[in-house]
């Protein structure tokens, strides 16, 4: 049994009277944000007893752009400069389209790795042809799990509430982010400019209070950066 001792943020009841009760996070959607790749000829098979785990680097010029279901979604479509092979690099990210049209050079990253006994990780990173970055995206259980690039600070910023989901209590967090000097707090499942970058807070949560369920972890830090 896991424990932890949570220190929620509280607002006042609607009663009166000095009563307070923490936020309710419980049914407070995250945003739906990310960075994949995916292979046209799709992942290979990994063995039963091995790491599920994935890896991949591609530098590539773009031969589709398509929109994906809403104004957050895109797929990008990339033939690989030394293998010619086709990768789709899906970016999830709200507010920030990306800017990459048809015959330019693109360079993605992504790795990701399933927690069976503990959390999964992920990351992702869309550069373009000339290096600058476009988004970067990082997912762990945990925010001093997560190495932003360089010039950008990530730390852990005030509670925001409570939620519970079947297997005890866990608590979420706001997100304080600084880019090149400039600092500004990144609410719970919300976004904030900071300088040049959009930051969506995708969700950071400290691991569940009190659970009886095997092999379970609540644990979450998902932050995506998008210039």
């Amino acid at each position: 049994m896991r424990k932890l001792v949570l220190m929620p943020f509280f607002v006042a009841c609607a009663g009166g009277g000095g009563e307070e009760v923490p936020v309710d996070l419980t049914d407070r959607a995250l945003p739906e944000a990310g960075i994949s790749l995916i292979p046209d000829a799709g992942w290979p098979e990994q063995e039963d007893d091995g790491e599920m785990a994935r890896e991949a680097a591609v530098r590539g010029t773009v031969d589709a752009v398509a929109q994906v279901g809403s104004d957050d979604a895109w797929n990008l479509h990339l033939v690989d400069e030394e293998t010619s092979e086709g990768w789709t690099v899906q970016i999830r990210s709200p507010g920030r389209a990306p800017t990459v049209e048809v015959g330019e050079v693109v360079d993605a990253e992504f790795s990701s790795v399933f927690g069976e006994f503990g959390p999964s990780s992920s990351r992702g990173e869309v550069r373009d042809g000339a290096g600058e970055r476009l988004f970067w995206w990082g997912a762990d259980g945990a925010l001093s799990e997560l190495s932003p690039p360089s010039g950008i600070v990530l730390t852990l910023g005030e509670s925001a509430g409570i939620g519970e989901d079947g297997c005890g209590e866990w608590e979420g967090f706001d997100l304080e982010a600084t880019v090149d000097g400039e600092s500004a707090s990144v609410a719970y499942a919300g976004q904030a400019e900071v300088g040049a970058v959009l930051v969506t807070n995708a969700g950071l949560r400290s691991e569940v209070q009190e659970t009886e369920c095997m092999d379970y972890y609540s644990g979450r830090a998902a932050v995506l950066l998008a210039w």
